[in-house]
Parts: structure tokens; C-alpha cells; sequence
């Protein structure tokens, strides 16, 4: 396990896919927020204010507030034990793809990705506060399918599950006419390259509402880069 530190002031924790190397170089430089190094990168390639804040990653656990009778510490342990007994995930490759409106890269092998994200959803379900009435309304009022109120319901977020789609966020849902164009030539080093996931991380969001690396933790005892 790696870790930049604790602390009490986080207003939301997740766990992501937060690439390192060549990969989580460009996707911060593309985004201009840093989230492994807590740092801006200016000016950034795109200019996407939410994905911005959220950093350049593939959510696994959604955004959660901590339940009252838990801590940071406990959460920490129980990620550590859970990513512990998990394989390190291929991923095949990374297309460049749409999905709805946003545009994402998409790894083309999803069902170790798929399996261990709802290993996490249900392992740390414990830990997670329920959501206040003004953010399921916020959910419900863009139109969600049974599958994805049993999901909100349940989890406390609709694409969990049955409804999760993997990708790592480029775009909000109005990007530049160009956007695929200079995301082809920006991502061109690590499109239909293979790829792995051999650590989760644990963020925290700051009273901005960007999120900051807390942790790493290894999948099946990989080693994971500082």
C-alpha cells in the first residue's frame, strides 16, 4: 500500500482505476487536475470543469459520504483486504469510444473490471452514509430504468452493477466540435495497447470538490508504483 496521508476533512471518499505511467500523464495533462499528485497541470487540453474535478480515472466505487459510526482508518483496511484477494485485471485494450454524450476510453475486456468493481460496491456498502433526499431526487429527475432505481435504492447510486460501464471520463456532454480528433492524437500512445489494473486507489474530495489520491492498494500483491 502506498498513501499520501490522512484526513478528517474529506466531504466524500471513492475508490478508482487511477492510471499511472504514460497513461495517467496524458489523462492529467488532458484534464489540467492531477489527482494522484494533487496538482493542476495548466493549461489543460480540454477544458471540462467536472470531469476536471474528479481527475482522470475510472470509478469503481462511486462517491460516497462516510456513514457517522465509521472512519477513514477502518475504510482503509477493509479496501486493503478486499483489493488484497482480488487478480490483477486485464483489460485488453483501450478504444477511444462514446458513451451517451460524454466521450470515454473504454478498455475492450470488462468482465474482471466489471467483477471486481462489484466486489467493491458490495464490500464497502457498510462504510457508505445513505444519500440525502435532495441527491436522490437529483438522480431520479434525469430518468432512470427500474434496474437503475433498484440500484439507487440499494447502493446509492443507479450505475452500479448490472448498469456499470467502465471507461475513464474525457469529456463533459458538451465538448468541442474537434474533441475526437485531438482525443485520438493526444491518447495516440496508449490506443490499442494492452493494459492492466494492478492497484485501486482511495481518493478523498476536498471542500473544492476535487479528489486527492489517498491510498493505493495492490490487487493480488501487485506491485504498484509510487
Amino acid at each position: 500500500m502506498t498513501s499520501s496521508g490522512t484526513s478528517s476533512g474529506w466531504q466524500r471518499y471513492a475508490v478508482y482505476w487511477l492510471p499511472d505511467g504514460q497513461l495517467g500523464e496524458l489523462g492529467a495533462s488532458w484534464l489540467g487536475w492531477d489527482a494522484r499528485h494533487a496538482r493542476r497541470i495548466d493549461p489543460p487540453q480540454i477544458k471540462a470543469p467536472g470531469p476536471k474535478r474528479y481527475g482522470f480515472h475510472a470509478t469503481l466505487k462511486p462517491p460516497f459520504h462516510l456513514a457517522p459510526d465509521e472512519d477513514e482508518v477502518a475504510l482503509l483496511a477493509q479496501l486493503e483486504s478486499l483489493a488484497g484477494a482480488a487478480e490483477t485485471v486485464d483489460l485488453g485494450t483501450l478504444e477511444l469510444r462514446q458513451l451517451g454524450r460524454i466521450w470515454t476510453l473504454q478498455p475492450s475486456r470488462t468482465e474482471g473490471i466489471s467483477e471486481l468493481a462489484a466486489t467493491l460496491v458490495r464490500g464497502l456498502d457498510p462504510f457508505r452514509a445513505l444519500p440525502a433526499a435532495e441527491e436522490l431526487a437529483r438522480r431520479r429527475g434525469r430518468g432512470l430504468s427500474p434496474t437503475q432505481e433498484a440500484n439507487l435504492t440499494t447502493w446509492g447510486y443507479p450505475y452500479v452493477m448490472e448498469e456499470f460501464r467502465p471507461h475513464l471520463t474525457l469529456s463533459g456532454a458538451r465538448g468541442p466540435e474537434d474533441i475526437e480528433t485531438r482525443a485520438r492524437a493526444h491518447f495516440a500512445p496508449v490506443l490499442g495497447r494492452p493494459a492492466t489494473m494492478g492497484a485501486v486507489t482511495l481518493l478523498g474530495e476536498d471542500g473544492l470538490g476535487r479528489f486527492h489520491r489517498i491510498a493505493d492498494l495492490a490487487l493480488n500483491r501487485a506491485r504498484v508504483a509510487t
